[in-house]
């Protein structure tokens, strides 16, 4: 495994495990900078924000922390590491559809 790719799989733990944090805070109405940095001001924009939220947040979130942890222990980035680049680029599109457009 290079070296990117092995920073690559840190940083998408740590970012993952910072946004599992900060949509748990949010979730029990903590308000501090963690809780409002780059958040959406209003009413949620979606139908089902309890859905969206599960669907955007913990599930990508966990998955992306369980993906690689699997790559670093295999010590290969492989499949599972290229799914978390595209998992990345996916979700940024959709925030920023989700943040500017709707």
């Amino acid at each position: 495994m290079n070296k990117w790719q092995k920073i690559w799989l840190i940083v998408v733990i740590s970012f993952s495990l910072i946004h599992i944090l900060r949509d748990v805070l949010q979730d029990f109405g903590v308000n501090n900078f963690l809780t409002t940095i780059l958040a959406s001001p209003g009413p949620p924009k979606v139908a089902f924000p309890l859905y969206w939220t599960i669907f955007n947040t913990y599930l990508i979130a966990g998955l992306g922390i369980l993906f690689s942890v699997i790559c670093l222990k295999r010590d290969s980035f492989g499949k599972l590491g290229l799914s978390t680049v595209a998992v990345a680029i996916i979700s940024l599109f959709l925030w920023v559809f989700y943040y500017f457009v709707l």
